[in-house]
């Protein structure tokens, strides 16, 4: 198609050789995030869709965003959904705000039977291991609340 006399031969109804050749700018722009996932969290973010969702008290909250800690059974305020043992769920904040998505260790079922009950209670009902319903390394704060996670001060209790 090209030669040295002509730049390109141009086929009917064809607009990509004008764009190609030409200084337009068309398309959309991705630029890098500073901060990418990797693996498994970037999956967890991007690409499951969740099966449930987990409403958390303010205490909860915090520790998500601020501390990076695991979501204990005690800061459960609601239950939404059916799913699993090692399903995807949303994790909500005040104001419905979504805080993350992790994968959880208890089926919506357990879950329910827990809510509202003190440690000691969770444990007798679910076992040693119950208090830890996402494990920090299972959830993701989702970009929005990382973004608040940043704007805001650190309000969290040490």
């Amino acid at each position: 198609f090209f030669s040295s006399r002509r730049r390109h031969t141009r086929l009917q109804g064809d607009w990509s050789s004008d764009v190609c050749s030409s200084d337009l700018r068309v398309g959309t722009l991705f630029h890098p995030s500073a901060t990418p996932l990797q693996g498994r969290k970037g999956w967890l973010a991007h690409a499951v869709l969740p099966l449930g969702t987990l409403r958390v008290d303010s205490g909860a909250e915090q520790a998500l965003l601020h501390r990076g800690a695991s979501l204990l059974a005690m800061g459960l305020r609601s239950v939404e959904g059916d799913f699993n043992r090692q399903q995807p769920v949303r994790v909500l904040g005040d104001g419905d705000r979504e805080i993350g998505r992790g994968v959880v260790a208890f089926s919506s079922e357990e879950l329910r039977l827990v809510l509202g009950l003190d440690r000691a209670a969770i444990t007798e009902r679910l076992g040693d291991d119950a208090a830890t319903v996402i494990h920090r390394d299972q959830f993701v704060l989702t970009p929005r609340a990382s973004a608040r996670q940043q704007a805001e001060p650190n309000t969290a209790p040490a």
